[in-house]
């Protein structure tokens, strides 16, 4: 699956690097690197690492509702675009 079959050219993604001082250090994958995501970084937020958990995907579910609320064009319901979200990273996984 990707969001093209559903008619949509993104899902905003909320990714989480290390920053130390101005050096960007992603560990996500092995071939990681900063300058894939940061030209498309919508806003940058510093979290301690107990919240990458919890608070983060609070977070952006959050940002999901306003995304759509901004949106309205896009005809998911949040647990529908979350739920498209998690597919197309499951893909991605397997990849």
């Amino acid at each position: 699956m990707t969001p093209e079959k559903y008619k949509l050219t993104y899902i905003p993604e909320a990714h989480c690097y290390l920053k130390l001082g101005n050096e960007i250090i992603d560990v996500t994958k092995k071939d990681a690197n900063p300058d894939h995501f940061m030209p498309d970084l919508i806003e940058e937020m510093e979290i301690q690492p107990h919240q990458i958990t919890s608070y983060k995907v609070a977070y952006h579910k959050k940002y999901l509702v306003q995304w759509l609320r901004e949106n309205r064009e896009i005809m998911y319901s949040p647990a529908e675009i979350w739920a498209i979200r998690e597919q197309c990273i499951q893909d991605l996984a397997t990849k």
